[in-house]
């Protein structure tokens, strides 16, 4: 079994930049200004499933107390 080592970055490969200098995609696509990053202005609300949740904690109250019972 081989072992990799792992060669740590040179100078002037800071965060931001790749291994071969060049910027992050994800700022190319913006211009290159992490700054101008916009991000969504309100999450959407999660949704409410409130039956489900109320229907599953009944069957489970009944069946504590027809464990209790038998």
């Amino acid at each position: 079994m081989e072992l990799e080592t792992v060669v740590p970055p040179e100078e002037g490969e800071g965060e931001g930049e790749g291994a071969d200098g060049e910027m992050p995609e994800y700022l190319e696509l913006h211009g290159g200004r992490e700054d101008d990053i916009s991000a969504p202005s309100q999450p959407e609300p999660p949704t409410r499933n409130i039956k489900p949740l109320l229907f599953g904690l009944l069957i489970a109250f009944l069946g504590y107390l027809l464990g209790k019972i038998f």
